[in-house]
């Protein structure tokens, strides 16, 4: 262990950073879509990183980790994920993921060992109220264009979040812990801020228009019930009063902003404002008068008075509710939401027993999802933080989940049966715990946890709750890492103390304890403590050694490699730009720029490798095919359950005229993605021009075989579509449904003709007319009419086809049939 390390006052300080830096992390964040978005919690990597790098070793100089099977579950989740990037579909997804799980893993063990003192806990819960009330206020003013943010309202109120229902979720949680603020202060004016903190949030959960946020908050209003005493539930009334007020003025107010009445929308806000003080101050009366009237003669008029506001918020509800009413009705297990999730669960499922150890990596429903689905949609997340570690990590990620769960409610058992006799501390204590029940509760049935900043007001909360057992073990003397004990106060014992103890208990267990034996050592204790040297604690365990290595390397990695990720990013967008703008020289550029900084990412690859095809193509002699055979071989490696890669692959080999090995590429991407239109068309365009090439070879067989399987696409289709649950057919979640296009009828048509079945010539007719395809149409259209001697009708076909097509028919009317013949 180092010999020198921070003082104590130097100490208290860097803890308070650590907390206030994880309130600028939650707050700051969620004005960036609640880093959703992978190029923005890329940042958070890397400042959550470069923070444990420093912290994580000062944290543990003194007393170790002091690790418990709750800090052992979090830890294993790190590296459940870090172990599935071995099985992963995606490695630059995989390692993203990791990434941000292990930021997660830092962020808890940075906080919960800052967390010393119930002080530096009401901080970081006020923290969470402040900033929950400020994006509160912020979305609830975007509704009549007091202020802006882009798609904060779009009929359903989101704020600075990416989507409404992590809103509400992240409204829920932090609402609880405002309640229990609330009800728990003693002063007018703290009160009435937190009374107006958790009305305005609660006017804004009305808005989100969540039905999953409605339910949970419904719960959360029971728990509130729940861990309360017996002599203290009355109390809980006027909280939840206070929060239904302003659930429901969402529905007034948004009526008053749909008829352009601004006056009228300041006074409901105003309204609210003055419900919410009302309520304090009737809290803090109430309080007062309670021990000097009679127990029946309070509970009758409580009961009156609450009688008279159930009345009139039902009628509130009832009469001005408006959409908020709409959203409850909605409620039920029969609609389409309900619908998904469930077929989103379900082909989850059928994801896991198809890689069932390891998973598909992070990021493996989005990569892979496409080759499971029972029918068309589109989500790049599972809708439950439950089936996403299913399906990304395995069983080796569930039984990790499922133990990081176990372990935190033994925690929470442990500390509140340490804590007899504290009713209060139990009651933050339980308050933590259901704000942590509530968003994961909620992230069971929607992907609220993708969005970082939910993610990190739970981890906060875990955070919280992990301090409190910290400090019952220190409080208890149970020896941690570093081998001394540690009491719940932050500064050390006084001399006097010390001296006490010393007379008491006699100089050996002084010494072991921590107080010095002579003045004189207390003398130099104090210059050390100066000085920034202070005694040693003991040694640290080889276990508490090993888990701050791995933590520190994560660190490193973590802070390091979103760098490496951001310019890649960059460089693949420009990339992409270049390729829409033809500019293929600098397309590969700046692919092969981004394949350098981070080679692990599948989309640079693929640039590259289509950039190389149209250089080669171009004649200008800069590309070169078999590169761009090889990039799409590596992009391939990296992804290989995209689809879209397959489809450049054989697109790229048909181009090299290496059609046997682009029928080959081709026959991967419709069981990657059997509902997309454009896979079976991607396929059909393969197999026709190798099945031409075939017969052109000799190889008739062949021909045969991709033939059939190309006629038999449109048939095959309409059995998927007519065996689909008739829910499905109802409601399809995208525009492009699946069916025979015309490019699929045609390319079947073609196989068709080439078995001899001439018939489809009426079919062929029916397809001249479109834009896209017609002179394809046209050109076979004329060869099946010339392979029948009809020359004359051929001819007024083929009139405005190019010179080039012309000729070719002759050619192609011979191998009409052909098939057949062989």
């Amino acid at each position: 262990m180092a010999e020198w390390r921070l003082r104590s006052q130097t100490r208290r300080k860097f803890l308070w950073f650590n907390v206030i830096a994880a309130l600028l992390l939650v707050g700051v964040g969620a004005w960036f879509r609640g880093l959703y978005f992978p190029q923005d919690f890329l940042v958070v990597n890397i400042l959550v990183g470069v923070l444990s790098l420093v912290a994580l070793p000062l944290l543990s100089e003194r007393k170790g980790l002091g690790l418990d099977l709750l800090d052992g579950a979090v830890l294993c989740l790190g590296l459940a994920y870090t172990l599935s990037i071995l099985a992963a579909v995606s490695t630059g997804d995989a390692i993203e993921t990791s990434l941000r799980v292990w930021t997660y893993v830092l962020f808890y063990f940075i906080l919960s060992r800052s967390l010393e003192g119930r002080g530096r806990m009401r901080f970081l819960s006020q923290g969470l109220v402040l900033i929950g009330s400020v994006i509160a206020l912020w979305g609830i003013m975007t509704v009549p264009g007091w202020v802006s943010y882009s798609n904060s309202w779009n009929s359903v109120l989101s704020s600075t979040l990416q989507y409404h229902n992590a809103f509400a979720s992240f409204l829920v949680g932090i609402m609880i812990l405002a309640a229990y603020l609330w009800l728990e202060s003693e002063s007018p004016w703290v009160g009435s801020l937190y009374g107006l903190a958790l009305v305005v949030m609660a006017f804004a959960l009305g808005g989100t228009q969540s039905r999953g946020g409605y339910l949970v908050f419904l719960a959360a209003v029971i728990g509130l019930f729940v861990i309360y005493p017996v002599g203290r539930k009355r109390i809980v009334w006027l909280g939840v009063l206070n929060m239904f007020g302003g659930f429901l003025l969402w529905g007034r107010f948004l009526r008053a902003v749909n008829s352009k009445s601004v006056g009228l929308s300041v006074l409901i806000l105003v309204v609210a404002c003055l419900w919410a003080v009302g309520l304090t101050l009737g809290k803090l009366w109430l309080g007062r008068i309670s021990p000097r009237l009679p127990a029946r003669t309070l509970r009758s008029a409580f009961g009156g008075v609450l009688a008279l506001a159930v009345v009139l918020g039902g009628w509130a509800l009832l009469r001005h509710g408006g959409d908020v009413l709409g959203t409850i009705q909605r409620i039920n297990l029969h609609n389409h939401s309900v619908e998904e999730r469930f077929t989103f669960y379900w082909d989850a499922w059928r994801m896991f027993l198809q890689r069932p150890w390891l998973g598909y990596g992070g990021g493996g429903w989005n990569a892979a999802y496409r080759g499971f689905q029972s029918y068309l949609y589109n989500s790049t997340e599972t809708h439950s933080i439950a089936t996403q570690v299913l399906v990304e990590a395995g069983v080796l990620g569930i039984v990790v989940f499922a133990a990081l769960l176990g372990a935190l409610g033994r925690s929470v058992y442990r500390t509140w049966l340490a804590l007899k006799g504290q009713s209060r501390e139990r009651t933050y204590l339980l308050a933590l715990t259901l704000s942590v029940v509530a968003i994961g509760a909620h992230a069971l049935i929607d992907f609220d946890l993708s969005e970082g900043t939910v993610s990190l007001v739970l981890w906060s909360n875990i955070a919280a709750l992990r301090a409190f057992g910290l400090q019952r073990e220190r409080a208890s003397g149970k020896p941690e890492e570093g081998g001394g004990k540690s009491a719940l106060r932050e500064k050390g014992p006084s001399a006097k103390e010390s001296g006490a103890g010393k007379k008491k208990k006699g100089k050996k267990e002084s010494a072991t304890a921590g107080a010095p034996a002579t003045p004189g050592a207390a003398w130099k204790d104090k210059q050390n403590d100066r000085k920034g040297k202070v005694p040693e604690a003991g040694k640290t365990s080889l276990l508490g050694n090993g888990v701050l290595s791995v933590l520190i390397l994560a660190a490193a990695a973590t802070a390091v490699v979103p760098f490496a990720i951001r310019s890649a990013m960059g460089a693949a967008d420009a990339a992409a730009q270049a390729l829409g703008a033809r500019n293929y020289k600098v397309a590969l550029q700046q692919a092969e720029r981004a394949t350098r900084t981070f080679p692990f990412e599948a989309y640079p690859w693929s640039q590259a490798a289509e950039a190389n095809m149209y250089l080669a193509l171009s004649g200008s002699g800069q590309g070169n095919a078999q590169t761009a055979l090889s990039d799409i071989d590596r992009a391939v490696s990296l992804a290989e359950d995209d689809p879209s890669l397959w489809r450049i692959k054989a697109g790229i080999l048909v181009n090299s005229g290496q059609t046997a090995g682009a029928y080959a590429a081709a026959q991967h991407i419709v069981p990657l993605a059997p509902f997309l239109n454009s896979s079976y068309e991607a396929y059909g365009a393969v197999g026709v021009d190798y099945a031409l090439t075939s017969l052109q070879q000799g190889n008739k067989n062949a021909a045969r075989q991709v033939c059939q399987s190309v006629a038999e696409i449109p048939r095959e289709i309409k059995a998927k579509v007519d065996n689909l649950n008739p829910f499905f057919k109802r409601n399809w979640i995208v525009p492009q449904k699946l069916e025979a296009t015309p490019t699929i009828r045609l390319q079947a048509d073609e196989a068709e003709l080439l078995l001899g079945h001439k018939e489809v010539a009426s079919d062929l007719k029916g397809l001249t007319s479109d834009k896209t395809i017609g002179p394809q149409a046209r050109l076979w259209l004329a060869a099946a009419l010339i392979s029948e001697g009809d020359s004359q009708g051929a001819s007024s076909i083929l009139q405005g086809l190019t010179a080039q097509e012309r000729t070719s028919v002759g050619d192609l009317a011979k191998q009409i049939g052909s098939v057949a013949k062989g």
